[in-house]
């Protein structure tokens, strides 16, 4: 299946990108998607809905989506143009949970791998 915006979280990206109409709306969706992926790239995975953590998150996403957006003919990076998009983003990194894969070891082994030293 296709990634998708549902209409709620495309009516928040053009509510925050001040667009209106439906003309743009598979923009606007590749745009937020491709800030989605950047952020899942960096670390950053999407938080629960209704959390703190996803309002931060969707702030870095819309604004990442709106650069993109506003420089959809230019190259270069947009992340380190705007330093609030990269503050928050760091924020996000700094403050993703930890979950038990990320420790190198099986759970409850120890770090042990079952053999004698």
């Amino acid at each position: 299946m296709e990634p998708r915006l549902s209409p709620e979280e495309m009516a928040a990206a053009k509510a925050y990108m001040r667009i209106e109409g439906d003309e743009e709306d598979l923009l606007v969706m590749s745009m937020v998607l491709a800030a989605r992926t950047y952020l899942a790239e960096a670390g950053v995975a999407l938080p629960e809905a209704g959390s703190g953590r996803r309002a931060l998150y969707d702030l870095v996403c819309h604004g990442l989506a709106l650069a993109y957006y506003e420089r959809r003919e230019a190259t270069g990076a947009v992340v380190d143009e705007n330093p609030a998009i990269r503050r928050a983003l760091n924020q996000l990194k700094l403050t993703e949970p930890v979950s038990n894969l990320d420790t190198g070891s099986a759970e409850g082994d120890g770090g042990h791998d079952g053999e004698d030293p």
